[in-house]
């Protein structure tokens, strides 16, 4: 398999960049968001949104998994865009992905609190009902904040939409969490932290960074507008020619220290039990959800959708985009109206 070729990539990349508009966002320490210019400053969040919808009083707030960025999921939220015009959607750039600005060191990082509280402060600046999807990490932190918010203000929250969340067997997951106390451990039971560490950071130009995800088994099942989306953000300009703008260190570090302890928080808070939820995930090989455990994410939502998709796995959001998209807007259609 082979990917589609840089020429159209590259005009898929203009189009989805002469559609949606990058914001920054200043996030303070006191946990506030203020909007600030279109100008990446040091220091800034940044989402990018359909400036057309500027005034809206939903917002669908879309997070990435670890190593992508927000545009990865454009075409997934631009079809729940363009069927409910009175939603405003926000790719969000997790802190040291995509084109935030935000500061992190890899070595420091022991949890996911930074990015958690990242989002709350985005969240508290948009008005009116938040609606959540996220894709594998940023499903996590999609639930994470939901449930936070809807422990304060139930009214706020529309809908959470989680894309292959992490949802481990019970004894990697028991492994895992012994794996947090213990880091060599955590490295030696989780085979993905290596090879994201040795992830290849840089290239002398865009032509050369192509050339070599073009044979990659992984990008070439993206449908070409995943591929282009993450392109448009995930790789920056350097002084040497062009980048990750996740580091592989981050990567691995992100792999490391997952949040394991969310789904425990769910069974705590009820209200967010109540929320309509939407569930997919691959039944492939490479999924992180445990067919297993399908059924107690089943007790826990009241509320709750799931879709096992055969021939997928952990990428299916980038994978089965036709596919999602259509389910999603059964989803979408179903939900009450604020």
């Amino acid at each position: 398999m082979t990917l589609t070729s840089q020429s159209y990539i590259e005009s898929r990349i203009g189009a989805l960049l002469g559609r949606w508009e990058g914001r920054w966002f200043d996030i303070s320490g006191d946990g506030q968001c203020a909007a600030v210019s279109e100008e990446p400053l040091p220091e800034r969040l940044h989402a990018m949104t359909l400036p057309d919808r500027d005034g809206a009083q939903e917002h669908l707030i879309v997070t990435h998994g670890n190593g992508m960025t927000g545009a990865t999921h454009a075409n997934l939220a631009l079809a729940l865009a363009e069927a409910s015009p009175n939603i405003q959607p926000w790719l969000v750039d997790t802190r040291g992905h995509g084109r935030s600005t935000l500061s992190l060191d890899p070595a420091k990082l022991r949890d996911f609190k930074r990015y958690s509280a990242d989002l709350k402060a985005l969240c508290q600046r948009l008005p009116g009902r938040l609606h959540f999807m996220g894709h594998s990490m940023g499903a996590l932190l999609a639930m994470r904040e939901a449930t936070d918010l809807c422990a304060k203000t139930p009214e706020r929250v529309g809908s959470l939409t989680l894309l292959e969340p992490t949802l481990l067997s019970r004894p990697l997951y028991a492994a895992m969490v012994v794996g947090h106390y213990i880091p060599s451990l955590m490295r030696r039971l989780n085979p993905l932290i290596k090879p994201a560490a040795r992830r290849r950071p840089a290239w002398e130009s865009w032509a050369q960074m192509f050339a070599s995800y073009e044979n990659k088994e992984l990008f070439a099942a993206f449908d070409p507008d995943s591929f282009a989306g993450y392109l448009a953000t995930g790789i920056k300009a350097s002084q040497f020619g062009v980048a990750l703008s996740c580091a592989p260190a981050l990567e691995a570090a992100n792999f490391q220290w997952l949040d394991l302890s969310l789904w425990g928080t769910i069974k705590r808070r009820r209200s967010i039990r109540d929320v309509p939820t939407f569930m997919a995930y691959g039944k492939l090989t490479g999924s992180t959800v445990a067919p297993g455990r399908v059924g107690e994410v089943e007790s826990l939502f009241r509320n709750l959708t799931v879709l096992g998709v055969e021939d997928a796995d952990h990428f299916l959001p980038m994978t089965h985009v036709e596919l999602l998209q259509r389910e999603l807007l059964r989803f979408h259609q179903s939900l009450p109206q604020g």
